[in-house]
Formats: structure tokens, C-alpha cells, sequence
């Protein structure tokens, strides 16, 4: 099987290459979508296009709005047009869950379901469910369309909340008894849903996460476990973080609530769960040490 992966610089895509590297059945190869190079390229010769090209992780502010519509939206059209006209017959698209303009309650349990409807509240979201929109509108039996609308992911070099959430966790020694409920999805768990969804060639929309949920305090715990570091727990810092949290995003973001119903993220297809937290910070922790 031959895959084109956009985005050669790609966390995800990254890792695509490595797991690929070590089973003949599949052929990789990565692109920049940078410059205007990619339009003269032969598609035709790829079973799969992963479409991982995009503007993720930045404050809104550093990048002026259209640029999210141009790069999120508009490339996500003009690749998918050339892949379907050249009989690429899979195209993977990287959306995210910030479609539901959600990112966290500290004070109530926030769950997407399937009767959950799409709101986004900020350019990034936006600009990624109007690419769905344009890539449902594309698909035909020739030419099926995976959407993944990923969680937090995390995983050794993965960028975003889990490293910021880890110079925290090794940091500071105490925190509030704030117990609350996330989806997050470790990248071997990803990894092997995207091989499902390569190898018998599905299509749809998925809602990938761990098989648990994730308690935000539980995850600090593990990660100073790992280096052998206690953990105080205190009840009256409490009340204080939810007042800041009134006020926070990044705290919001960090110890709120948020989660897909769990039955949102079967896959019947596929049995893709297979690594929980306490396993999934271990090896992570151990790669961090043995570098």
C-alpha cells in the first residue's frame, strides 16, 4: 500500500513513518505543502492520502484569522480535488475536537455524544469543520473520506497540553483534589486505529480516545511516580482553582472536564484500545530518561 503523507514535519506523520518502516506492506512518503511543488506530482501512483497539513497549536492572536481558512479549508480542497482526480481512493483527514467549541468545565461533566452539535468558537475549529464539510461533499464510492476528530494526544515529543502538563507534574509537588474526566488518546492507540482504517479502507467520521477516561490529577501522579516523586494532595487549594479557573482557559483546558461519550468512539472495525494511561506515561517516561 502506498501513502502520501502532507505535513513532513508532522508530529503525527513523524509517526506514521517510524511504525511503517518496520512492515514491508506499506510504502510512505512525506511532502511539504510549503511551497507550490506538490501540484506537479503524480498522485495517482498513492493508494492513501493523510492529510495532516495544517495550523495547529497556536495562540489565535499570532496568526491573522483568513490564514487559518487558507491553510485548514482551502489546501484541505485543492489537495482533495487533486487526489480524487488522480483515483486516490482514500483520503485521512486530521480534524480535531474543537469543532464543539468546548474546552473544559471545571465545575460540570461535559460529554459529546453523538447528538452533540458542532460549534465552534474560534478560527481553528472553524476553519477544520468547514474543511470536513468540503471533503463530505467530495466523497463517492471511489473516493471515501476518514475524518478523525482526535482528543488531547499524547506520547514522547508530542506537542501541545502533554508537555506543558509535564514540566507541571515534575515541577511542583502539590496540587488541589480536583478529580475530573478527559478523553485524551495515547499515539500507539492512534496508530493502530489509522492501520485499521487503512487496511480494510473505512470511511466516516471517528471520535478516537483512550479506553478510559483520564483524571488530570492522576496523570501528574503517574508521571512523578515515574521518577520517583510523591505526590500531596490538598483539599482547600480546591475552592482557589476554581477561581482562577473562572478566568483561566489554560486551567480550563488542563484539570476540566471534557470527554466523548465512550460509545462514541467504538470502532467495530477495529480494536484500537489497547494501551492504558499508567502503561502509556511508563513508556513515555522511559524514552524521556533513555535520551
Amino acid at each position: 500500500m502506498k501513502i502520501l503523507i502532507t505535513g513532513k514535519n508532522s508530529y503525527i506523520g513523524n509517526q506514521i513513518e517510524d511504525w511503517t518502516r518496520e512492515d514491508p506492506n506499506y510504502d510512505v512518503t512525506k511532502i511539504s505543502l510549503k511551497d507550490n511543488q506538490w501540484k506537479a506530482m503524480d498522485f495517482s501512483i498513492y493508494d492513501t492520502v493523510i492529510h495532516l497539513a495544517g495550523i495547529v497549536h497556536k495562540k489565535e492572536g499570532d496568526v491573522p484569522r483568513e490564514k487559518y481558512f487558507e491553510v485548514n479549508r482551502n489546501l484541505t480542497e485543492a489537495v482533495a480535488k487533486k487526489a480524487k482526480a488522480q483515483g486516490v481512493s482514500q483520503f485521512i483527514f486530521f480534524s480535531t475536537m474543537a469543532v464543539y467549541g468546548e474546552s473544559g468545565d471545571l465545575e460540570r461533566r461535559v460529554v459529546i455524544t453523538s447528538e452533540t452539535e458542532e460549534a465552534p468558537n474560534n478560527a481553528y475549529g472553524l476553519s477544520k469543520l468547514e474543511g470536513e464539510q468540503i471533503l463530505r461533499a467530495m466523497e463517492c464510492s471511489k473516493f471515501k473520506v476518514a475524518i478523525l476528530r482526535p482528543p488531547m494526544i499524547y506520547g514522547k515529543g508530542c506537542p501541545g497540553n502533554y508537555g506543558r502538563l509535564r514540566k507541571l507534574a515534575l515541577k511542583w509537588p502539590v496540587y488541589p483534589n480536583l478529580n475530573n474526566q478527559r478523553s485524551m488518546l495515547y499515539i500507539d492507540n492512534l496508530l493502530e486505529l489509522i492501520r485499521g482504517i487503512l487496511d480494510q479502507k473505512l470511511q466516516g467520521t471517528f471520535y478516537p480516545q483512550d479506553e478510559e477516561y483520564v483524571d488530570t490529577l492522576d496523570m501528574i501522579k503517574e508521571i512523578r511516580s515515574t521518577h520517583n516523586k510523591k505526590t500531596r494532595i490538598l483539599n482547600f487549594m480546591k475552592p482557589m482553582l476554581l477561581m482562577i479557573g473562572k478566568n483561566s482557559n489554560t486551567v480550563n483546558k488542563a484539570f476540566g472536564n471534557l470527554c466523548y461519550h465512550k460509545c462514541l468512539s467504538v470502532v467495530k472495525e477495529v480494536e484500537y484500545q489497547k494501551v492504558a494511561l499508567r502503561e502509556g506515561i511508563k513508556h513515555i517516561e522511559n524514552q524521556l530518561e533513555a535520551d
